[in-house]
């Protein structure tokens, strides 16, 4: 079988059918982009003296690493493209100690390499403030960047599709999530915001009287960002809720089915429910059976399928 030619043709499908789902968002992420390069282009012609060429080296590749940050996400690589907007807050500590130290700027051309927190201790030494988005810098590294639990739990599906039945899902390739993939598509085009704030109007910034029509764009992209946000937040809100009553209704399928399993064992009503809190007929009259043994009990004298020791942990005493 061609595993790589049904991912490609899977992430085809899913790219056209976000097209639609994301249309307002992917007209957003068109202005920021729009409005980054225009900024750019102003700047590189009309500001004297120029900003410095490997200044201008990170500028360029910051809007690389948005638009394809951007794009993993509109396909279905979610924690990849969040994973790559990261590398867009190094450049931002880069850039602001670039432009005042004449040192750093040398070694950094000649090759030298250095890491966020050489960067960070520098910049403090001097006085230089942080860029806005370095606050963030920490959480997409925790959730994105590094394989921890919580930058890999978006790979994996775990679902009750019949019953007490459990599989689980490990994704290869594109994930098909619109919840997920709204949330963090708005919080990239935040950080693309951020950015755009960022350089052309803290590090370089556009005149506004010179040009206001670019500035009002901003100003209405911003006010459109933090609908969609209220928007996503809003779905959000009802994925959890979602999540919380199909827990829920798991749980409920598994008192059943040991309401069931009990009647059939002891040849009486006995509630699960009151079996887990010690009360009831069955536990009045010694007819309660340990919880650590009852799903290897069912599995062996009543052969069922399904139950076990996992699902009834929580009911363990």
């Amino acid at each position: 079988m061609d595993y790589t030619k049904k991912m490609r043709d899977f992430t085809e499908e899913l790219k056209n059918e976000y097209r639609h789902e994301f249309a307002d968002e992917q007209r957003l992420a068109d202005e920021l982009f729009n409005l980054y390069i225009e900024a750019a282009q102003i700047i590189h012609q009309q500001r004297k003296p120029k900003p410095q060429r490997e200044t201008w080296e990170l500028v360029s590749r910051t809007f690389n690493d948005l638009y394809a940050g951007w794009s993993l996400i509109m396909q279905g690589m979610l924690t990849q493209g969040m994973s790559l907007l990261r590398d867009t807050i190094e450049c931002a500590n880069y850039v602001k100690l670039l432009e005042v130290d004449k040192e750093f700027r040398n070694e950094w051309r000649g090759g030298k390499g250095f890491f966020l927190r050489d960067i960070r201790s520098r910049m403090k030494k001097l006085g230089i403030s942080p860029p806005p988005q370095d606050q963030h810098y920490r959480i997409f590294s925790q959730y994105y960047t590094h394989p921890s639990r919580k930058g890999t739990v978006s790979h994996v599906t775990d679902w009750y599709p019949t019953g007490l039945e459990h599989r689980v899902v490990y994704h290869f390739g594109s994930v098909k999530d619109v919840a997920r993939t709204r949330f963090l598509a708005e919080a990239a085009l935040g950080l693309v915001l951020i950015t755009i704030e960022f350089l052309w109007l803290e590090m370089f910034p556009i005149d506004k009287a010179q040009h206001l029509a670019w500035h009002d764009r901003l100003a209405a992209a911003m006010g459109q960002l933090l609908q969609f946000t209220a928007k996503s937040d809003q779905e959000w809100q009802r994925l959890l809720i979602k999540q919380a009553t199909n827990i829920q209704k798991i749980l409920n399928d598994q008192y059943e089915a040991l309401e069931s399993e009990v009647r059939a064992i002891s040849g009486r009503w006995v509630s699960a429910k009151e079996l887990a809190n010690g009360s009831g007929r069955g536990a009045q009259e010694g007819l309660r059976p340990s919880l650590k043994s009852l799903p290897p009990l069912l599995e062996k004298e009543r052969g069922i399928q399904g139950v076990r020791l996992s699902f009834t942990s929580s009911f363990v005493l």
